[in-house]
């Protein structure tokens, strides 16, 4: 059971990291539309 609660929440880590690389990369990019747009999707899936 905690196995289990520990793989779940490493997902999310790992969700949340690749986020934060998007929001990262569209900051520095000149594109940063794209990259909020790619934000909201992952954010409308998990909601």
């Amino acid at each position: 059971m905690n196995l289990k609660k520990y793989k779940i929440l490493m997902t999310h880590f790992f969700e949340l990291t690749a986020v934060l690389q998007a929001i990262i990369q569209g900051q520095i990019s000149s594109n940063g539309k794209s990259g909020n747009t790619l934000i909201w999707s992952l954010t409308n899936e998990n909601a």
